[in-house]
């Protein structure tokens, strides 16, 4: 029996051929490892700049260990933006994405640090 439906419509097949599927594989693929690598960073520039406080040194290694995160943090947003458009593509028309692709910096950092999702900019409703 063959389906008149398309094959993203299908329950089983849809999220083999839907293309919201590999952004989210690529996304994770990519993040992953860059999530291993910031928090081994971090970690180590947390634990060497407490170490040296004592001395005096220590607190601007944190100071720049704290506006490295806040740098990386960026990135990480950046990306999750990246996927974005494609996650939300039932959800959202054109206008509201390339709207969202308009604004200022600052308006979309301010949505990213907003407290009302947890997922900030990424969400739909956040815009």
């Amino acid at each position: 029996m063959v389906s008149l439906r398309k094959p993203s419509a299908v329950p089983v097949v849809g999220v083999l051929a839907d293309r919201r599927t590999y952004a989210n594989l690529a996304y994770l693929l990519v993040t992953i490892p860059l999530g291993l690598g910031y928090s081994m960073a971090l970690t180590f520039w947390v634990v060497f700049g407490t170490l040296l406080s004592v001395v005096g040194v220590g607190i601007a290694i944190l100071f720049a260990t704290l506006i490295g995160s806040w740098l990386l943090a960026g990135v990480e947003r950046r990306l999750a933006n990246s996927v974005a458009p494609l996650v939300n593509a039932r959800n959202s028309s054109a206008a509201s994405v390339k709207s969202s692709s308009t604004r200022s910096p600052v308006s979309g950092f301010v949505n990213a640090m907003s407290p009302n999702c947890s997922l900030g900019s990424v969400c739909s409703s956040c815009r």
